[in-house]
C-alpha cells in the first residue's frame, strides 16, 4: 500500500502521543525545522530532537493529540492538522526537580487532566518526510479545559 500524508501523520501522532522520541524523529527529514508555539524555531534533526525531548520531559504531563480535522493538499505536500492536546499530569520518576516543580504547578492550576486546542501545519518532501512542523495555539495563552478531551 502506498504511503500517504494522512497515514504518515496518523503514525507520527501515535508515536508523539506515546512519547516515543526515536520513532517521532524517524518521520523528519534531515533538514527539518520545528516552529514551536513559543516562537522558537529548531533547525535540523539535532535541534528538533532536543525541542521534542523537552516536551517529553514530563513537566507538561503525558500529551495526547486527538484529531479535530485534517486538511491535506496532495499537490503542495502540505497538511493542516487541527487537534485537542490532552495533558495527563502523571509523575515520572526520572523527571528533574525543575520539571517536577513545573508539573506540580500546572497540576495545581489546571487539575490532573486538561486539554487545549491548536493547529499544526506540516510540509513534506517528495518522500513524505516532514520538512517543517509549525505549531500554533488557539490563543496567545491556550484555553485549558479541565477533564478529558472530546474524541
Amino acid at each position: 500500500m502506498a504511503k500517504t500524508m494522512r497515514g504518515v501523520l496518523e503514525a507520527f501522532n501515535e508515536a508523539f502521543s506515546n512519547q516515543r522520541l526515536d520513532d517521532v524523529m524517524g518521520f523528519f527529514a534531515d533538514d527539518c525545522e520545528f516552529r514551536e508555539m513559543n516562537g522558537h524555531t529548531a533547525k535540523g534533526k539535532a535541534q528538533v530532537r532536543d525541542a521534542i525531548q523537552t516536551i517529553f520531559s514530563g513537566a507538561y504531563g503525558k500529551l495526547s493529540f486527538f484529531e479535530n480535522r485534517m486538511i491535506i493538499d496532495e499537490e503542495k505536500k502540505e497538511v493542516c492538522f487541527s487537534w485537542n492536546c490532552q495533558h495527563d499530569m502523571i509523575p515520572s520518576a526520572d523527571m528533574s526537580l525543575k520539571d517536577k516543580i513545573t508539573a506540580a504547578f500546572i497540576k495545581l492550576v489546571y487539575g490532573q487532566t486538561f486539554y487545549w486546542q491548536g493547529v499544526d501545519y506540516f510540509i513534506f518532501d517528495d518522500d513524505l518526510n516532514i520538512t517543517s512542523k509549525q505549531s500554533y495555539g488557539r490563543a496567545a495563552m491556550p484555553k485549558f479545559v479541565r477533564g478529558a478531551a472530546p474524541r
